[in-house]
C-alpha cells in the first residue's frame, strides 16, 4: 500500500523507531495515513492541495469567504439561479485575500471584488451562484510543525501494538487517533495553530 497524502513517510518514521526492515512497511503506512486524516479531522482543514471545482453561495455582492484556497484556475458566477455559470471573472475582477498570505506559508480565505472590477457576487440566495476551480487546501507541501506531529502521533499509535490490548484499525481508528493527538501536549502545541474554528 502507498501512503496517499500523508504528512510524513514511511522512511522518516521508520528512523524514527529505528527499523530497518520491510516486515512493518504496511502497518507503519498505514497508521501514518491514518494519523494524517486524523489530523486533517482535527484541525478542521487539510495539508495538501488538491485540484476541485467547489460552489458556493454568495451573500455578500463585495466579498466571498472560501476554505483554504491556494489559487484560482477560473472563478464564475450565475446571477439569474439557472445553475448556467454565464460570467467568467478575470484576475482584474478579484483579489484574494489577505493579500500576503502565500508569502507568509498560510491559504487565502476570501475573495473580494476589485474596485474597477466588472463584476460584483450575485446575492440572489442561490446556494451554487459561486464556481470556482482551483487548488485547495493548506499548502502544496506539509508545514514541519504538522510532519513533526505526524511522526510523534503516528510512532505512539505504532508502539501500541505492544500494548496488552493492542490497537485496532475499522472505522473508529482515526477517532481513536484523534483522541491520542488532543492528549499529548507536545503534538498539541504543534498542531493548534493550525486549527480552524467554523
Amino acid at each position: 500500500m502507498a501512503i496517499t497524502n500523508g504528512y510524513a513517510t514511511a522512511a522518516e518514521l521508520k528512523t524514527r523507531l529505528d527499523i530497518d526492515d520491510t516486515s512493518s512497511d504496511t502497518v507503519i503506512e498505514n497508521v501514518i495515513e491514518a494519523t494524517s486524516r486524523a489530523i486533517d479531522a482535527l484541525c478542521m482543514r487539510r495539508f495538501y492541495a488538491a485540484t476541485e471545482t467547489r460552489y458556493f453561495q454568495s451573500t455578500d455582492a463585495s466579498q466571498l469567504w472560501v476554505p483554504d484556497l491556494l489559487s484560482v484556475t477560473t472563478l464564475k458566477t450565475d446571477n439569474d439561479a439557472d445553475r448556467t455559470y454565464e460570467y467568467t471573472w478575470t484576475t482584474d475582477d478579484y483579489d484574494l485575500l489577505p493579500a500576503n498570505a502565500a508569502l507568509d506559508g498560510w491559504p487565502y480565505n476570501e475573495i473580494a471584488v476589485t474596485p474597477d472590477g466588472d463584476y460584483s457576487f450575485p446575492t440572489n440566495h442561490n446556494a451554487k451562484s459561486v464556481e470556482i476551480a482551483g487548488s485547495w487546501g493548506f499548502a502544496s507541501t506539509t508545514p514541519d510543525a504538522v510532519n513533526e506531529a505526524c511522526l510523534i502521533a503516528a510512532a505512539q499509535i505504532f508502539m501500541r501494538k505492544d500494548a496488552p490490548f493492542g490497537v485496532s484499525g475499522g472505522s473508529g481508528f482515526v477517532q481513536k487517533i484523534k483522541q491520542v493527538l488532543r492528549s499529548d501536549p507536545h503534538v498539541w502545541a504543534l498542531l493548534s495553530q493550525y486549527q480552524r474554528y467554523l
